[in-house]
């Protein structure tokens, strides 16, 4: 992947580095935070000069996890021009894209301000970039939902429409019960997309119940009636939620929030890199 990050900048040679025959001029040069937020992307940066394979050193000021301000030092370069040049969009773009998923987590696990509810995250990722995207979640605070459909079972509103196509005599309450003994080391997840649905099935096997773009009363009383009937089952939200809504849900007997904000339109915190 790395390679292929820096292909996509430099296919053919660095035409404006061989101009001006910056070649193997030594320089040292600092990335710098623009922006206030939450940093993530510390691993990346030694597989992106192994992939550049030319002599460069680094030094964090910063570490995963930690804030930052306008003006803050993150990291220092060493090496030749012609490298730091190479190497300047492709690491900036991935580190401001990783932090600025760390950043708008932490702002909603502000926001919320209550601990025994979690902010996660969902599967709208950018392609390949799922794992990093993930942790840079954990690092603004949240935690990760699952990683891949293999992780656990998650019945969706398409999952239930396509069943309702099949000819058979099964039940969705006897799907859920039977998905949940046919897998019982992984997690069954149902997504109700109505109120209604707690009186058409039974949920007893679920472990996790999500309810999907309730409006808030109906949320009230939906969560309130599952606390009661089901008090095993971890009570997720997703849908609708914003920075100027959440802290609204943090009374609520839920457990946690599903925000594809998170990962999905994310905005890149600004930082730029200077040759000193």
């Amino acid at each position: 992947m790395w390679a292929s990050i820096l292909q996509e900048d430099c296919p053919n040679g660095d035409i404006s580095a061989d101009c001006l025959g910056l070649g193997d001029t030594q320089v040292t040069a600092a990335i710098l935070s623009k922006d206030s937020g939450i940093f993530f992307g510390e691993a990346l940066v030694q597989p992106l000069i192994d992939a550049l394979q030319q002599p460069l050193s680094y030094t964090y000021h910063v570490h995963d996890g930690a804030p930052l301000t306008p003006g803050q030092p993150i990291l220092t370069l060493l090496g030749t021009a012609r490298a730091i040049v190479q190497l300047e969009r492709p690491l900036l773009n991935c580190l401001q894209h990783l932090s600025g998923v760390a950043s708008i987590t932490h702002q909603f696990v502000s926001a919320l301000n209550n601990p025994s509810i979690a902010i996660v995250d969902t599967r709208k990722t950018t392609p390949l970039w799922r794992k990093w995207e993930k942790k840079a979640v954990v690092a603004g605070g949240g935690k990760n939902h699952r990683m891949n459909l293999s992780d656990m079972i998650l019945i969706k509103e398409n999952h239930i429409q396509s069943f309702a196509h099949l000819n058979n005599n099964q039940t969705l309450s006897d799907c859920i019960a039977n998905a949940k003994a046919r897998y019982p080391q992984h997690l069954l997840e149902i997504e109700l997309d109505s109120p209604d649905r707690l009186q058409d099935w039974d949920l007893t096997a679920a472990d996790i119940i999500m309810f999907d773009n309730f409006d808030f009363h109906a949320l009230q009383a939906a969560s309130a009636y599952c606390r009661n009937r089901y008090p095993n089952a971890l009570l997720e939200v997703s849908g609708n939620v914003t920075l100027d809504t959440v802290c609204h849900y943090s009374e609520l007997p839920i457990d946690r929030i599903a925000i594809g904000r998170l990962t999905h339109s994310v905005r890149a915190l600004d930082m730029s890199l200077l040759v000193q």
